[in-house]
């Protein structure tokens, strides 16, 4: 019993050396501040009272540790582990399953916000317990960036997140890189009860340039010499991290060149000053319509004011009929030149004007300038119309043309009187002038002023017109034996169309002849909208549609309704006279030729009775009244007015016809 007893004491007193032993394996052999790592800074950890952490870097190869004493963050990294506390401990209590406690390790130096500490880790060897039977498992790394491509024991396995299968009983190395990255790497021990699951973040290694100009935006930019495409202000597409040179160009102003660094995950602002290279010119003429060329472009008429670049510019101001002026400027940057140009000189030459007879009154180019004979000095060259003017005799039109330094000279006969075309409906009637005979139709002669009877004689039978003859333009007389257009008699009264002697229905020029209500051929004994066939309907122009124009259907031929059109001629161009026809009242319309027709009042039918009969014309035009389609357009008449209207398509009005 004794030697047992001894034994189990030796025994307890080993196991409590070994004890000792472990417990004393886990130790800092250093610790210091590295003042030039801002990893601190970077990363940005915040303890809870937003104060900026310290970070201490433990280096050990063993993972598996617990930390106490205000940590407020810990990550594992490569061959060590990031460690972020609270500034001002004192403090530091690690613990590890196996390794043993390190309890309240006092920091030999203060731990002060945001620096960097280093401190490295004494122990024995970690034993790993292994499951028998599992030999391999799984390692997946996945990284934020998709393109990075991913290296495990030098081997590409894949972009952005991958997986393999490896031996647990080994460590295992890995790489993670991707463009404007910086490449993370380090080793990983796998376990053989879990899978590891690695999340790597890539630091970027790429930052932004945003740039501006001043005093002026809008310049073109390039950065190592590749130009961007981007106009001033501009933010960059990612850059890799490092120095680049810039140059900035815009119109007026020198090429500047300024350098930036471009920072890890930072946008660099890059102001660049554009020193100018220009000046002011401002050009004031003496007329507004003086033309103005700066360097053989038209830049203006009568001023002109802008920047320019600096150098020499060539000016010229022309006018025409004038002579150009031109000159050189040379513009420095900053400086502002301003430019009066007189008057250009007129290039001129002289006009001799005489006439028969003298004392006519000279008219050029609108402008008055005496009477004949007289020279006219200094006129502009080139062509000027010139109008001779004398009471009795008619206006002499003349274009003359202006030499430079030369007298041109003219001597103009006036004529008595006008020039009269006279024609007739066929070739070779007899005319007649105040009863002489002057020849054959058709044929001009010259009239004096004043009235005058034009006949025509053919076999026997003699028709005239009584003309007044006026100073302006040729004046034409129209004289027809025959005025028939399929058995209808017509009018000429020097308008578009040709207008019908008598209304449809009638024979007589004073006859009433028949009511229709619009778009509709035949008459009716009552005229209702509800026996209309036209009201309600939409509808276009009817004229010459023999469904719906009575004159086209009744009289044939190329007869047809007047449009509104032709109607607002008859009123605007003719003269119009109240007057009475056999005892009928109505409208004298005469013609610019001369030529007249008579419109009677024949009133108008609503329902069965007829009404206003000689104080009022009602006709039809061939036109839909456009804002709706109950109405259309009619010629209306009474003793001192004449007009077209609308009025409701069932009323019975009367028609009279035209052809072309």
């Amino acid at each position: 019993m004794g030697k047992i007893k001894k034994l189990f004491i030796t025994i307890i007193l080993l196991l409590s050396a070994a004890l000792v032993s472990n417990a004393q394996e886990l130790g800092v052999v250093s610790f210091e501040k590295l003042p030039n790592d801002m990893a601190a800074r970077v990363n940005n950890v915040r303890d809870m009272n937003g104060d900026l952490c310290a970070l201490l870097k433990i280096e050990t190869s063993a993972t598996g540790f617990h930390f106490q004493g205000f940590v407020e963050k810990t990550e594992q990294q490569v061959g060590e582990i990031y460690v972020y506390v609270t500034p001002g401990i004192r403090f530091l209590t690690i613990k590890h399953q196996q390794l043993g406690v390190l309890r309240n390790y006092e920091f030999p130096q203060a731990i002060e916000s945001g620096c960097v500490y280093a401190m490295k880790l004494v122990h024995g060897k970690v034993e790993t317990k292994v499951t028998p039977g599992i030999t391999h498992n799984y390692l997946i790394i996945r990284t934020k960036v998709p393109t990075s491509k991913i290296y495990i024991n030098g081997e590409y396995v894949g972009k952005g997140e991958c997986n393999k299968y490896l031996p647990i009983a080994q460590e295992h190395t890995y790489k993670v890189e991707a463009p404007l990255y910086h490449t993370a790497t380090g080793t990983v021990r796998l376990k053989a009860d879990a899978k590891t699951d690695l999340n790597v973040d890539l630091k970027p290694a790429y930052g932004y340039l945003q740039i501006s100009t001043t005093p002026e935006q809008g310049a073109t930019i390039e950065i190592n010499g590749q130009e961007y495409s981007s106009l001033t202000p501009f933010t960059t597409t990612p850059m890799a991290s490092g120095k680049y040179t810039i140059q900035a160009f815009r119109q007026m102003y020198k090429t500047a060149t300024v350098e930036a660094v471009v920072e890890d995950g930072k946008t660099t602002k890059v102001d660049i000053p554009l020193l100018p290279n220009y000046g002011e010119l401002s050009i004031k003429t003496a007329h507004n319509d003086d033309e103005i060329y700066v360097d053989n472009t038209l830049v203006g008429k009568g001023s002109y004011s802008k920047r320019m670049d600096a150098g020499v510019h060539r000016i010229e101001v022309k006018k025409d009929k004038h002579q150009t002026y031109t000159t050189t400027v040379d513009l420095s940057a900053g400086q502002t030149i301003a430019k009066n140009i007189e008057a250009l000189k007129p290039i001129v030459g002289s006009l001799n004007i005489n006439s028969t007879p003298m004392d006519a009154n000279i008219t050029i180019d609108g402008k008055n300038y005496g009477t004949t004979p007289n020279v006219i000095p200094d006129m502009l060259i080139g062509r000027h119309d010139i109008v001779l003017s004398k009471q009795g005799y008619s206006d002499l039109h003349q274009t003359v043309n202006v030499e430079e330094g030369k007298m041109v000279e003219y001597t103009f006969e006036l004529q008595m009187g006008n020039m009269v075309s006279i024609a007739t409906d066929a070739e070779g009637d007899a005319l007649y002038v105040d009863g002489q005979y002057i020849g054959t139709s058709p044929m001009e002669t010259r009239l004096s002023f004043g009235s005058h009877t034009v006949e025509a004689e053919r076999g026997g039978k003699r028709v005239s017109r009584n003309i007044d003859v006026a100073a302006g333009a040729k004046q034409s007389v129209s004289l027809a034996f025959e005025q028939k257009i399929n058995g209808h008699e017509f009018v000429d009264l020097g308008l578009s169309v040709k207008w019908a002697t008598c209304n449809v229905g009638a024979s007589q020029p004073h006859g009433y002849g028949n009511y229709y209500a619009w778009g509709e051929t035949k008459t009716k004994r009552k005229y209702t909208e509800k026996n209309s066939r036209t009201y309600g309907k939409n509808m276009s122009d009817i004229s010459g549609n023999s469904n719906y124009d009575v004159a086209r259907a009744n009289w044939g031929g190329s007869w047809r309704m007047p449009t509104k059109r032709e109607m607002k001629e008859l009123v605007n161009k003719c003269t119009w006279t109240w007057t009475s026809q056999s005892g009928v009242t109505g409208h004298k319309v005469t013609g610019p030729n001369g030529n007249s027709i008579f419109l009677p009042a024949a009133g108008y039918c609503d329902g069965s009775s007829r009404d206003d009969v000689g104080e009022y014309g009602f006709y039809w035009s061939s036109t839909p009244y456009e804002g709706g389609t109950g109405s259309a357009y009619y010629l209306y008449l009474l003793s001192g007015s004449r007009l077209v209207n609308w009025s409701i398509r069932y009323y019975g009005f009367t028609v009279r016809p035209v052809s072309e």
